[in-house]
């Protein structure tokens, strides 16, 4: 398994400093969590574990004032 720090995620942005691992949420306008955002923090989970160079891991939203809202509305229309 690679690094987590490696991984290509497409809605979380990785930065990493000592054994602290980042996970910025990135899908503006209004950070909805969607089933990218969903499948990008379970192959970003898998990796950690495995991964010695990540002691902790902290997950925050990228847009000022918004951590992360509820599932996208328009995904929950076509996935019911």
């Amino acid at each position: 398994m690679p690094r987590a720090f490696d991984l290509r995620l497409n809605a979380i942005k990785l930065a990493q400093d000592g054994r602290v691992l980042t996970a910025t949420a990135v899908a503006p306008p209004l950070n909805f969590v969607t089933t990218e955002f969903i499948r990008d923090l379970d192959r970003l989970t898998a990796a950690v574990d495995t991964d010695d160079t990540v002691g902790a891991v902290g997950l925050t939203g990228g847009l000022p004032g918004r951590f992360l809202m509820h599932a996208d509305p328009r995904e929950l229309a076509v996935t019911g």
